[in-house]
């Protein structure tokens, strides 16, 4: 296979968006492609867009979208890879694994030190070095029979897309405080979060002395049922982030005030406090949600560098052994030494501390494998009971990873 990968000239986006449209099953009438074209160009910055070209066709295309992700408190640099597509045609043929390797080439000139996707194969991109670092859970519960187990001070109101400005100060906040939330822009606010011209989306606010301190976003559907002369009608909660108690309890009570809906689904996280704020925990149901978000070190130096350390780490030194068979320049050993809230990383030649591959630092990177478990399954290898410990503290999280965002 001889292909060329490259960024897109603009005269290609209907084409680019073509194959998203195709390799996933979408909408792929004129109108829909049209309107697909003009999302991709108020999203994505041109640079972000790579094509795998065969005999001069464009055969598969991805997104690398700069973002960040929130860590510790810190922001580490990261890009986001998205639409992963191969026209039928050029399947089986490698062109997958192209983009992944150029475009870790990529990331890594342009300082983005991680990486994340939401896997379609989980054995692929587990391959190149992408690990499962978040799970989701989606919660369902009847807002006609369930109540709110406390009262709240405040008051709700409904508002309109052009108050995402209150959102952004809310979501910021919180961000800085949740492990795995995404930086955010302007155009994704209004096109991603919001739905912007392509699906209607509701919004409220809870302010308390004025002041916003919450939101909800959220969407009413219908689903016929078999047998059953209405159709079901579900209200989806597409996030909900709340500063503290009363607005939590606030804006819970504002979906449940939606009691002509059979039923409010709401993806998030296990960590969600949604059963303990609710009157009757059996009222709720909890099951396995989809995607899963997967995290990749690109470049493992600024990875370690731009993510903060917890105060339990400080004055911790760890020498990390890297086995990477896509990112040649993480391989080797990597000198850590953590001091005023930060890491301190250099090369050296010195024996390991840890050894593990790309993917499972990612896992513990992101603190959803503790070092302990990692090396108790295989995953991992510690030189002595007092390296684990050391590496247990240098990994620290301040919360569980969670992403409130898909791309």
């Amino acid at each position: 296979m001889d292909a060329r990968i490259r960024p897109i000239h603009e005269d290609e986006t209907e084409e680019f968006v073509y194959i998203n449209a195709y390799g996933f099953d979408r909408d792929r009438r004129p109108e829909a492609l049209a309107q697909a074209a003009a999302l991709e160009r108020e999203l994505y910055p041109p640079e972000s867009k790579f094509a795998a070209f065969l005999d001069g066709r464009m055969a598969a295309r991805m997104h690398i979208f700069p973002a960040g992700v929130y860590l510790n408190g810190g922001v580490v640099p990261m890009g986001a890879i998205g639409g992963v597509a191969v026209l039928p045609e050029y399947r089986r043929r490698g062109l997958t694994a192209a983009l992944l390797q150029h475009g870790l080439n990529e990331m890594r000139d342009r300082g983005q030190a991680v990486s994340a996707l939401y896997p379609m194969h989980y054995d692929l991109y587990r391959r190149y070095g992408w690990e499962v670092v978040s799970d989701s859970v989606r919660y369902s519960f009847p807002p006609r029979r369930a109540r709110v187990a406390r009262c709240a001070a405040g008051n709700c109101r409904r508002a309109a897309a052009g108050e995402w400005p209150a959102l952004d100060a809310v979501y910021t906040r919180y961000a800085a405080r949740h492990n795995g939330c995404l930086t955010r822009e302007e155009p994704w606010w209004r096109e991603t979060v919001l739905g912007g011209g392509h699906e209607v989306r509701d919004l409220a606010l809870w302010e308390i002395d004025g002041a916003v301190t919450g939101y909800v976003v959220y969407r009413s559907r219908h689903f016929p049922v078999p047998e059953r002369y209405q159709p079901m009608s579900v209200l989806q909660v597409r996030e909900m982030v709340a500063l503290d108690g009363d607005s939590y309890a606030g804006l819970l009570g504002f979906l449940l005030h939606h009691d002509l809906h059979d039923r409010v689904d709401w993806p998030s996280s296990r960590q969600e406090p949604l059963p303990y704020v609710i009157d009757d925990a059996s009222k709720v149901k909890v099951e396995n949600g989809w995607p899963q978000l997967a995290l990749r070190l690109v470049d493992v130096r600024r990875a370690l560098e731009a993510r903060p350390c917890l105060p339990i780490a400080e004055g911790c030194r760890l020498t990390i052994g890297v086995r990477d068979a896509a990112a040649g320049w993480n391989e080797g050993a990597w000198r850590l030494e953590a001091f005023e809230g930060r890491a301190r990383v250099e090369p050296t030649a010195a024996e390991p501390d840890l050894t593990v591959e790309v993917g499972t630092l990612a896992a513990i990177y992101a603190g959803r494998l503790p070092v302990g478990e990692a090396t108790r399954a295989g995953l991992a290898e510690v030189r002595d009971e007092r390296a684990l410990e050391v590496a247990s503290n240098v990994f620290a999280v301040s919360s569980p990873f969670h992403c409130l965002d898909w791309f």
